[in-house]
């Protein structure tokens, strides 16, 4: 059975569709993390660990797994060398102006 399920509008909007496979004769779900692109994403689509620079679509990736399930943010933060609060800059700045609040410019722009 195919289950789709979309984020409440509590819920941030970086990961915009979880879709959720549940098999008939066991308890066993798979679960498909669409990003922000539209497109699913696993753990293998993410940046590599030491990523330095840092592209609005990337973050948005990043936060995406993080709340799509695919891995946790103390595990993000440490694969990625990032604060706690810089994670959660890049999730609120996403619930705020979506992808365009990643770019540099614009966090530039907040703060004159």
């Amino acid at each position: 059975m195919i289950c789709c399920r979309e984020m409440s509008p509590k819920q941030p909007l970086s990961a915009y569709l979880i879709l959720e496979f549940h098999s008939r004769g066991d308890s066993s779900v798979q679960r498909i993390v669409i990003g922000p692109l539209g497109f699913p994403i696993t753990l293998a689509d993410l940046p590599r660990p030491g990523t330095l620079r840092w592209v609005a679509r990337r973050k948005a990736e990043i936060v995406a797994a993080v709340e799509g399930g695919l891995m946790s943010r103390e595990s993000a933060c440490a694969m990625y060398a990032l604060s706690s609060d810089e994670f959660l800059s890049w999730q609120r700045s996403l619930v705020r102006d979506r992808l365009a609040g990643l770019r540099i410019q614009s966090e530039r722009k907040r703060r004159r």
